[in-house]
């Protein structure tokens, strides 16, 4: 047999002659396809001439050395003759992968390239066995690989004064991520959540991006069982920056190359975050954040899919051009009607949220302007007439008014409206209020007794305080105006029409010292006529729209407690509390945490605790009660009382006593 070079051009020579058996009436696929055989034959003996000749004097001779230093870039030292790769790079399975791709960075302008995406890979990471002694021989691999590969790119200077290194963006990541849970083989297997790492010569190293879940509690918010996590992060918001970062700025060609990207609002990296020196940011973020709520009627239980996610926020996108903004989609709740609307059994609550570039300051105005109609909805419920024929015509919009650019809420879910009746399948007109202000729709027309045959608050009058302004041409600007009186056991929610707000309470409260508690008037009503009342009889309007207070949802579902709410602990039998300050740092961390500190096994007494978290993490007693010894009302470090506006911002949860006996089947 000859030698492994004379059967590679044998082979060649057959296989060149095989591929020109082509006739006039040969397929354009087998035209294509043979083409691109040729070109890439082509291409691959110029590369191998530009490797061959790399390391040679241009006779063909070889290069003399003393050390790497002496050869030229992309080659080292080798018995005192230069020859092709990596001084540093090791000899071993990725290690001869990094050390071909440090070669053609090399050879880029004899290449004719400006930029190049390369490809290494290294497997036997499906670790279902004994996973602890495999990842330690395949962590020793990485490591050297990387380490070489990085000093030999660092020891390449350039004629500006950098290195290759500076040049260079590595990014190691897998397929799929693993479970956190081990299986009983000692091993992992395949999960869904995983990680990245990214370094080069200009990433800000040294950081941990994207959120990782709070607690590994199987039945965490993230967690689907068995240690799988949901991503929090997607994988685009890497590749956003890096796009960028090689130069391709335009946004309809980072559309083409990452076509997922637009997906996930400004949840995403710009080069600006992830490079030194980066300037590259994305458009369309930064300033105010609206989010609102969109609902569709579909006569199966199903949610958005992809494309159809993607096509709502085109549409959002589109009715809002040309103000430049990004649309996201944050979460889905299927709820079955009560009632069904028509041909539809199911609604699906679409929560998103809209981001606006910090040079538009009407963002309010704009929403209302182009979410808020006819055209927008009968669009938004176009998108699902392909997979569900039976979809009704019936689209309605929440906007929450809050315009903070740094404000961030996941979505919670909310009571569906009741199905009655008086839901009528026309687009309708009501503006519904968003879970973070804490209110349900309950129906067109007056907040009374019934409202469409269904029973509302169970009460048949109110007292009100009622806000007129321009302002509120949109129900947007009513929550607002009466979330200041929330905290009150009396409040019942509000009632709106075009330019009237009215906060609805108990019959019989006190108005005056409910605005002498809050200190006056909201700002948000310059013009007001301070009008209060009592509502003895509904005017029959239909331009009405009744909102309830919603009941709270847990961030953290805490054994042996029951959420009362985001704000003061106050309940019907409690205007303040006494508190007792858990002085560990882990309890201010969950509210697990907070609660497991102060158990009834640990304090008896205990109403429960409220919880500010990263902050605090009080236990809370009625007045005057004596814990371990100590007075808590003594004001003492670490205790003393809660009044009024000490928690706006803490999460409130109360004791549940003990069984008096075990439950039965």
């Amino acid at each position: 047999m000859g030698s492994s070079n004379s059967r590679r051009l044998t082979l060649l020579e057959k296989m060149k002659e095989l591929n020109a058996k082509t006739k006039a009436t040969s397929s354009l696929q087998a035209e294509f396809w043979s083409q691109s055989f040729i070109d890439a034959m082509a291409e691959s003996d110029s590369f191998r001439s530009l490797l061959d000749g790399a390391c040679k004097n241009q006779d063909g001779s070889s290069i003399a050395c003393s050390g790497s230093n002496s050869c030229p870039i992309g080659c080292k030292c080798q018995s005192s003759k230069c020859a092709g790769g990596g001084a540093s790079i090791p000899d071993n399975e990725l290690g001869q992968q990094l050390d071909m791709v440090f070669r053609l960075i090399t050879l880029n302008e004899a290449r004719g390239v400006n930029r190049d995406f390369f490809a290494v890979e290294l497997g036997g990471f499906d670790t279902h066995f004994e996973m602890v002694d495999g990842l330690s021989t395949k962590f020793d691999i990485i490591n050297s690989a990387l380490h070489g590969f990085r000093l030999d790119l660092k020891a390449a200077l350039l004629s500006d004064g950098s290195t290759l290194w500076d040049k260079v963006t590595v990014v190691m990541s897998s397929e799929f991520g693993r479970s956190v849970s081990p299986n009983n083989g000692g091993g992992t297997d395949h999960g869904w959540a995983g990680n990245s790492y990214v370094m080069g010569g200009r990433v800000k190293g040294g950081r941990i991006l994207g959120e990782h879940p709070n607690t590994y509690n199987p039945a965490g918010t993230y967690n689907t069982g068995r240690g799988v996590w949901i991503p929090t992060t997607a994988w685009e918001s890497q590749w956003y920056a890096i796009v960028q970062w090689v130069g391709i700025t335009d946004q309809a060609a980072i559309d083409y190359v990452l076509p997922n990207a637009k997906n996930f609002g400004c949840n995403l990296y710009a080069e600006v975050d992830l490079f030194e020196g980066g300037t590259a940011s994305l458009s369309g973020c930064g300033g105010c954040v609206i989010q609102l709520r969109q609902s569709f009627y579909v006569s199966e239980a199903r949610l958005l899919i992809p494309d159809e996610q993607a096509a709502f926020c085109g549409i959002v996108v589109a009715n809002v051009a040309p103000v430049e903004i990004r649309c996201f989609i944050q979460d889905q709740i299927l709820s079955p009607l009560e009632v069904p609307v028509g041909n539809a059994n199911y609604e699906i609550a679409v929560d998103y949220e809209i981001n606006f570039d910090p040079t538009v300051i009407n963002c309010a105005e704009v929403v209302m302007k182009n979410i808020d109609t006819d055209t927008f909805r009968a669009e938004a419920a176009s998108i699902l007439i392909l997979m569900d024929e039976a979809i009704i015509q019936k689209a309605v919009v929440e906007l929450a008014p809050s315009m903070s650019p740094t404000f961030s809420m996941k979505p919670s879910e909310v009571d569906m409206p009741s199905g009655q009746p008086s839901l009528s399948i026309r687009p309708s007109m009501a503006i519904y209020i968003a879970p973070y202000y804490g209110h349900k729709f309950v129906g067109e027309g007056e907040c009374m007794g019934t409202l469409g045959g269904n029973v509302q608050f169970q009460k048949s009058t109110y007292n009100y305080l009622e806000f007129q302004h321009s302002l509120f041409v949109a129900a947007v600007r009513c929550p607002g105006a009466c979330a200041p009186y929330r905290a009150y056991k009396q409040y019942r929610g509000f009632e709106f029409k075009s330019e009237i707000c009215r906060c609805l309470f108990d019959s019989g409260t006190d108005l005056n010292q409910v605005l002498t508690d809050n200190g006056g008037l909201p700002q948000t009503t310059v013009e007001t006529n301070k009008a209060r009342g009592i509502v003895i009889a509904s005017d029959g309007s239909s331009d009405w729209a009744c909102y309830e207070v919603a009941p709270p949802k847990a961030p953290e579902v805490v054994d042996k407690f029951e959420y009362v709410g985001f704000g003061e602990c106050w309940d019907a039998s409690k205007a303040t509390y006494d508190y007792f300050a858990v002085t560990s740092p882990e309890a201010a961390t969950s509210a697990v945490k907070c609660g497991e500190a102060c158990s009834l096994s640990n304090y008896p007494l205990s109403n429960g605790f409220i919880l500010k978290k990263g902050t605090d993490c009080h236990c809370l007693f009625d007045n005057g009660v004596a814990v371990t010894g100590v007075i808590i009302t003594d004001n003492g470090a670490g205790t003393g009382q809660i009044v009024l506006s000490n928690y706006v911002e803490g999460h409130c949860y109360k004791a549940l006593p003990a069984p008096t006996n075990f439950p039965t089947k």
